[in-house]
């Protein structure tokens, strides 16, 4: 067997495999590490979102969802109005709050376009509907009915009603 060196040139090819080969396992394990980490996180995201679920809602035999948040569901006060009975249900892709309204004042309440902001877990807003108060005589009570559609906002710590402007 003879034994030949490796010309200049043979060494640079095999150098440059080498250092090809070294750059491409680098790239697999720093995409690997990154998708890792982008799982970790998304796992984290996904615990967070289910345990907010579970803190205000819970489902209905029916498959219906009810906000059972203790501040979203206690009364409310808009001018004269007193809003109680509070129910805000998630079903067939619309969120719906059900209220009982009752005009306390000793006068007549003039029919009134209001402002409905659903409030998250830290007061942020998240979704907004526009409501119709009724006419409602002095001691009168009556039905409150705002939908979202498309949208399943039941997920709500509180709510605040307010002029629409």
């Amino acid at each position: 067997m003879i034994k030949r060196k490796m010309t200049k040139q043979e060494r640079k090819v095999i150098l440059i495999g080498v250092g090809v080969v070294i750059a491409a396992l680098l790239i697999l394990l720093i995409v690997n590490g990154i998708r890792k980490k982008g799982d970790e996180d998304t796992g984290k995201i996904n615990t967070q979102v289910e345990q907010n679920i579970e803190k205000y809602t819970t489902n209905l035999e029916n498959g219906t969802k009810l906000n059972k948040s203790e501040e979203f569901n206690k009364n409310k006060k808009y001018k004269s109005i007193e809003i109680s009975n509070i129910q805000f249900t998630y079903e067939n892709g619309r969120s719906v709050l059900l209220a009982t309204v009752k005009n306390t004042a000793s006068t007549k309440y003039a029919s009134e376009i209001v402002r409905l902001s659903i409030l998250g877990e830290n007061n942020q807003v998240i979704d907004e509907v526009n409501a119709i108060l009724p006419n409602m005589q002095a001691g009168e009570t009556k039905q409150l009915n705002a939908t979202i559609s498309g949208a399943d906002s039941v997920n709500a710590k509180d709510f605040r009603i307010e002029e629409k402007k």
